[in-house]
């Protein structure tokens, strides 16, 4: 039986972002070779990620790790969650994309990509801000030449809407037997437990992570089975009922 795998995701990034927060993680990151996912929001304008002037250094950051390797993924646009409407992966009612005109999302989607190709990155994973995106996004997102994207709930990567898609299903490290398992994280909010937590990981399962060049090579997706619905609608409850006990 194949043993289970790990992708690490950091969300919200940005050249507002807490540069302190994210170098707690950077050097765990390269002391294991790990090639995570960088979502990176192109055009800012969520106070909350706000978190100081604008770092001159920022595009350099993740143009170093593009190159160590590293998915450049493409975290919506301006990261402002104020539309109404049930994406494909219903996970919240506010999100940025989901229930928008194509039109806009196509000019957002468009400037996006620009925006993060003029800065030396080149966007191949999408990532939508709150899991909110629909089957208007994916078609936007093909056109714009994005095919994979980070979401859904599962085991394995399938294919749907003309993407592949790689589950993400994890917000910490978790040991697991099988499966390949997404771990997203938020580097602005991430408290000193996760980062401990996360570096104890990396000590013991650094050799089970790998990267999205290496998961499309290695996990060849093709259309969802009943097996895997199953499973996704399983975690799907257990998320909701979580949610619902915190109330």
């Amino acid at each position: 039986m194949r043993g289970a795998e790990y992708l690490l995701r950091f969300d919200d990034l940005c050249p507002t972002m807490d540069m302190g927060a994210w170098e707690r993680f950077t050097p765990m990151l390269a002391r294991h070779s790990i090639k995570p996912i960088l979502a990176i929001v192109p055009a800012n304008e969520d106070t909350g990620l706000m978190r100081g002037a604008p770092d001159e250094g920022f595009w350099n950051e993740m143009r170093g790790w593009q190159s160590a390797g590293a998915a450049i993924g493409l975290h919506g646009y301006r990261h402002l969650c104020v539309a109404q409407g049930r994406g494909l992966v219903p996970f919240h009612r506010e999100t940025e994309f989901a229930g928008v005109a194509e039109a806009e999302q196509r000019e957002w989607i468009g400037k996006g990509v620009e925006i993060l190709r003029g800065n030396g990155l080149e966007p191949t994973v999408w990532v939508a801000p709150r899991h909110g995106f629909g089957g208007v996004t994916l078609k936007c997102l093909r056109d714009a030449g994005i095919c994979v994207l980070s979401d859904g709930l599962g085991t394995v990567p399938w294919r749907d809407g003309g993407m592949t898609w790689i589950p993400q299903q994890l917000w910490g490290p978790v040991e697991k037997r099988r499966g390949l398992w997404t771990i997203c994280l938020h580097a602005n909010t991430a408290s000193a437990a996760v980062v401990e937590g996360l570096e104890g990981f990396l000590e013991g399962f650094a050799g089970q992570f790998t990267s999205v060049e290496q998961v499309l090579t290695d996990w060849p997706a093709g259309e969802r089975g009943l097996g895997e619905r199953v499973v996704a609608a399983g975690m799907m409850g257990r998320l909701r009922l979580r949610r619902w006990l915190k109330g």
